[in-house]
């Protein structure tokens, strides 16, 4: 089972053409409309997408979503189960401590105690999901689709609708779009909550900080590297 998924390295590539049996811009062709095509013609192969240090895929079979990978450390899986409450800050900082490669994150976090096996299945799939409702946010990039057999390389092979996790995408990332606009207008404050400054990393702590000498969220996105999400 492979929790910490890696773009090129959690899953072998499909038997694919020299070239991709597809090529966009998606700021050009309709992202939504892509993975329409691709449930609705029950494609196998890889999805490759890029937008500057952003690299993405998404590996399918029959249509459907078996995997995703990504570079990006926000798609982590400790970072997913995070942000969807499912562990709590301490555990994450703990089960880094623990973790050493070439070991399974996911494993550590069982054994551990903070997750059963069925949270784990549960949480890989939340992080392939997340993976793929992303593209949906991006600006702009490139997507490649290699087709061929996805084989699965000691990875969990799962059964995602396309069709869904793109209508899902879209909803996300017209929430975003709102929520973006709310905090550039200034109606929305960034206020730290004191109880969890002492628990958070070198770099939270920095932004913490700048909150709390009143920055915006603009000068916060031009002095901090964020990663594009």
């Amino acid at each position: 089972m492979s929790e910490e998924p890696q773009a090129n390295s959690a899953m072998q590539h499909p038997e694919a053409l020299p070239l991709p049996e597809l090529s966009v811009d998606v700021r050009t062709f309709d992202l939504e409309e892509i993975f329409l095509w691709l449930g609705r013609h029950k494609k196998s192969g890889r999805v490759e997408f890029c937008f500057e240090s952003s690299e993405k895929q998404a590996y399918l079979h029959n249509g459907e979503v078996v995997f995703a990978c990504s570079n990006q450390s926000v798609d982590r899986l400790g970072e997913c189960l995070l942000r969807a409450g499912v562990i709590q800050l301490e555990q994450l900082r703990e089960a880094e401590r623990c973790y050493k490669p070439p070991a399974r994150f996911g494993r550590v976090l069982v054994e551990r105690g903070f997750l059963t096996p069925r949270e784990l299945w549960n949480g890989v799939k939340y992080q392939v999901e997340e993976i793929v409702r992303s593209l949906f946010s991006y600006p702009g990039g490139r997507l490649h689709f290699y087709e061929g057999a996805a084989q699965p390389d000691n990875v969990v092979r799962l059964s995602l609708g396309t069709s869904r996790l793109a209508s899902e995408g879209l909803m996300r990332r017209d929430e975003l779009a709102k929520f973006r606009a709310l905090l550039v207008r200034g109606e929305v404050t960034l206020v730290v909550d004191p109880a969890v400054v002492p628990r958070l990393s070198p770099p939270e702590r920095e932004i913490t900080d700048r909150i709390s000498e009143g920055a915006t969220l603009e000068e916060l996105s031009a002095s901090l590297p964020f990663e594009e999400n």
